[in-house]
């Protein structure tokens, strides 16, 4: 717990200048970029499994 405590303490004090419309507002946009980035790494993966069976 030595090493995370100190992270633990420093994300409360970020998180802390941000209203929770603001912190809203991220969460959304971070969420919409993973499924972004999903569908992406999904579409290289696919394209690169048809490369190689061909």
């Amino acid at each position: 717990m030595s090493l995370l405590g100190p992270l633990g303490r420093r994300t409360d004090e970020v998180m802390a200048r941000f209203t929770d419309e603001e912190l809203a507002v991220v969460h959304r946009f971070m969420a919409t970029m993973v499924v972004s980035m999903r569908a992406h790494r999904d579409t290289v993966r696919a394209e690169s499994s048809r490369r190689s069976t061909t």
